[in-house]
């Protein structure tokens, strides 16, 4: 909708096609990468913009632990927050 497309045109039944063959390549690139031994999962790092965030609202926190309410995501957290540092 947001390409000003109607969901039923040519040009968005294919696009759809493409991001779904995608998606399942990817999964199964890493599938077969996992069963083969050689799979690693990726490691997340915070941006140095909020890296002291995580500090106190990631899931190493002991408030994340005992309260389970914490920063959960990988999103950017001063696009909703203040900086309180």
């Amino acid at each position: 909708m947001a390409a000003g497309e109607q969901i039923d045109t040519a040009a968005k039944i294919e696009r759809c096609a493409k991001v779904c063959g995608e998606v399942v390549y990817t999964a199964t690139t890493a599938l077969n990468a996992y069963f083969k031994g050689e799979w690693t999962p990726p490691v997340w790092q915070p941006s140095e913009d909020i890296e002291h965030c995580i500090g106190c609202h990631g899931p190493k926190s002991k408030a994340y632990r005992a309260r389970r309410w914490n920063q959960q995501g990988h999103m950017e957290c001063m696009m909703c927050h203040e900086d309180h540092d």
